[in-house]
C-alpha cells in the first residue's frame, strides 16, 4: 500500500470538524449520490483563530479556492489547522516568520494526495510540483515560490527542520516535528 492511499483511508476513518465560520454549517449535506467526502466546504474562512489572522492576500485567498476545490473536507480542513498549529508554534517561539508564505505551504502542502493531482512521484513532491505551477501562474515570484516548494516537499521530513522558519513550520503545524 501507498503512503498516499495509507493516508487517505486513516483521514476518512479520522474524526474531524469542518472548520467554518460561527453560525455557518460546518459543510453541506451531500446529496444522495455523493459520498461525504465529495462534498466541499466553501463557507468563508474566520477572520482570526486562536489569535492567529489567517493570511488574505489575493495569493492565498486563491491557494485557499485551490485547496478547497482539490480537497476532500477532511484534508482541506487539516491543511487549515497545519497553518494554525505551525503559526502558534512560531509565535511561541518568537521566530520571524512570513505568515503569507507558511499560510500558502500549509494550505497546499497535502495537494499531492488529492485525485486532481495524484502522480507517480512521493506526494509531497508531487503536491510541491503542484503548487509551484500554480504559483507561477498566479505571479508569486520564484524565490518565494521556492519557499512554499521547500515547505511542501519537506514537510514530512526531518531536513525541513533545518530549514528557514516558513518551511520547518509546515511539518510542525501537520503534527510530525515539535
Amino acid at each position: 500500500m501507498k503512503r498516499r492511499d495509507l493516508i487517505k483511508a486513516l483521514g476518512a476513518v479520522a474524526v474531524s470538524g469542518s472548520i467554518s465560520a460561527p453560525g455557518l454549517p460546518a459543510h453541506p449535506s451531500p446529496s444522495p449520490s455523493q459520498s461525504p467526502d465529495d462534498v466541499v466546504p466553501h463557507a468563508p474562512l474566520p477572520k482570526v483563530v486562536a489569535g492567529i489572522t489567517l493570511v488574505d492576500s489575493k495569493i492565498a485567498l486563491d491557494a485557499t479556492k485551490l485547496a478547497q476545490e482539490a480537497s476532500p473536507p477532511f484534508l482541506f480542513n487539516h491543511a487549515v489547522r497545519t497553518f494554525l498549529f505551525g503559526a502558534l508554534s512560531g509565535k511561541a517561539s518568537a521566530v520571524k516568520v512570513d505568515y503569507e508564505l507558511l499560510y500558502i505551504a500549509c494550505i497546499l502542502h497535502d495537494l499531492g494526495l488529492t485525485e486532481q493531482f495524484v502522480g507517480d512521484l512521493p506526494f509531497e513532491i508531487q503536491g510541491a510540483q503542484a503548487a509551484s505551477q500554480f504559483l507561477g501562474e498566479h505571479g508569486l515570484s520564484q524565490d518565494r515560490t521556492a519557499v512554499v516548494w521547500d515547505g511542501i516537499a519537506m514537510h514530512a521530513s526531518a531536513i525541513g527542520q533545518f530549514k528557514q522558519p516558513e518551511i520547518a513550520l509546515v511539518g510542525v503545524g501537520a503534527g510530525i516535528f515539535r
